[in-house]
């Protein structure tokens, strides 16, 4: 009886343990491959919340995106808000691609990454400031010379 006993609680024990570690093991994989992404400069950022200024946050039904990709961003992100000097019809928004300018990277605080680069297009000067959290959550805030700032969340994957 004091046999199955024991080996019933070793069973336990090595079992928690292995269930225990797997969370580490799947989370420290997905912190490599968004260190890897940006390492590469090669991700996108998915956005499902927007921020307008002014307004409260906005769930997004769509799939909209910001992927880098070297020296090129493509843009299909929406925009909420107020544009004060845009070519007639409304123009393109935050739907664009372009060549990456000022490219930069910083550690922040608890791991994270800073990321900033702007584009210019046709229309206008976007400023983009991202950070990304080791487990890929991303924040992007998005400022620009025409138009009222805007932020989102969404996640950060590798390409």
């Amino acid at each position: 009886m004091n046999r199955k006993l024991v080996i019933l609680a070793m069973t336990l024990v090595f079992s928690f343990h292995a269930y225990a570690s797997a969370p580490d093991s799947d989370t420290s994989s997905v912190e490599q491959s968004v260190a890897e992404a940006i390492s590469d400069t090669v991700y996108v950022v998915y956005v499902d919340r927007a921020y307008p200024m002014g307004h409260g946050s906005l769930f997004l039904t769509d799939r909209y995106s910001l992927s880098v990709d070297k020296e090129t961003a493509v843009s299909r992100l929406p925009y909420f808000g107020r544009a004060y000097s845009i070519p007639y019809g409304g123009g393109d928004g935050l739907m664009f691609e372009g060549r990456i300018e000022d490219y930069a990277v910083k550690e922040g605080r608890k791991a994270e990454k800073e990321i900033s680069f702007s584009v210019k297009t046709d229309e206008d000067k976007f400023e983009f400031h991202l950070t990304v959290f080791p487990n890929g959550s991303a924040s992007v805030s998005v400022i620009s010379t025409n138009r009222q700032p805007i932020g989102f969340n969404g996640t950060l994957m590798k390409k």
